[in-house]
């Protein structure tokens, strides 16, 4: 199916302005790939590569892992697993040792609930932030979980 790996394409992390920038790190394609087959559900990938404009554009922080490196590699995807609560999701990702050791971010907002992973280098970095605002992620959790119960 894909051209990166097994079950992704180039396509899917390509910067969504059409700038033309998609080369993920292999480190997050590896471990995006391994978390797909430990959940064994399909992995939507929302946000992958970004350009300095679009990052900017859709409010990505300074200095975002999204942005290309200086050694030209995107590293960092924002996904939801179809089938999977954001709670499993997380403890699915920490599972991975790339992105144990590297960042995981939860989000929820009118867009839905949706993971982050990068593979950046330093200490590994937990965060939530719901409807904008950073948040402790069992906030996030329980967001998230309210909104399927009410449906």
């Amino acid at each position: 199916m894909g051209d990166i790996t097994r079950s992704f394409s180039r396509n899917e992390f390509a910067c969504k302005c059409g700038c033309g920038i998609d080369d993920p790190h292999p480190f997050l394609v590896v471990g995006l790939q391994a978390l797909r087959d430990k959940a064994n559900y399909p992995l939507v990938i929302t946000s992958g590569c970004r350009c300095f404009d679009h990052n900017e554009a859709v409010g990505g922080s300074f200095g975002s892992h999204h942005v290309p490196d200086e050694g030209r590699y995107s590293r960092a995807a924002d996904f939801y697993l179809v089938g999977v609560g954001l709670r499993q999701s997380v403890e699915l990702a920490t599972m991975i040792p790339v992105f144990k050791s590297g960042g995981i971010g939860v989000y929820y907002d009118e867009h839905g609930a949706r993971l982050h992973v990068d593979v950046r280098s330093g200490p590994p970095a937990r965060w939530g932030k719901l409807f904008g605002k950073y948040v402790p992620i069992n906030d996030v959790f329980m967001a998230a979980e309210k909104e399927s119960d009410d449906v």
